[in-house]
């Protein structure tokens, strides 16, 4: 998928979301993200506030590290698009080779293109 141009629909947005994750791509994954993105939530019982900038760091220094994420799958669902706006939920299973996540996803068109502008997300135990 091109890193570069963005996307024309949620559902190709989120694709280059779950791409950026699955390859562990810092650049995609910062294309996904509106410039005044939030993400939200909690890893096990530990509450995170902010924007996304402390999972690009994460990202890059489990791809520094060279960690093995072939292992993780990710699954679109629910995805619901009303003119401008739409949301959508994306099961992250055995991210870095030991993370559950449950995402909740708010996105909006903007600039010709589609963009996360919120990212709410829970850790979870092994199905």
């Amino acid at each position: 998928m091109n890193d570069t141009a963005g996307a024309t629909t949620p559902t190709l947005l989120l694709q280059m979301y779950v791409e950026g994750c699955k390859t562990l791509d810092v650049r995609l994954l910062r294309n996904c993200f509106h410039a005044t993105a939030v993400m939200n939530g909690f890893m096990g019982r530990q509450l995170y506030l902010g924007q996304p900038d402390p999972f690009f760091d994460d990202v890059t220094d489990l791809q520094l590290r060279a960690i093995d994420n072939s292992r993780s799958t990710y699954e679109i669902k629910a995805v619901q698009k009303f003119g401008n706006i739409a949301s959508a939920v994306v099961i992250t299973e055995c991210f870095a080779s030991q993370h559950n996540f449950i995402d909740l996803m708010h996105m909006i068109f903007e600039a010709d293109r589609w963009w996360i502008i919120s990212k709410t997300f829970t850790t979870r135990q092994e199905p």
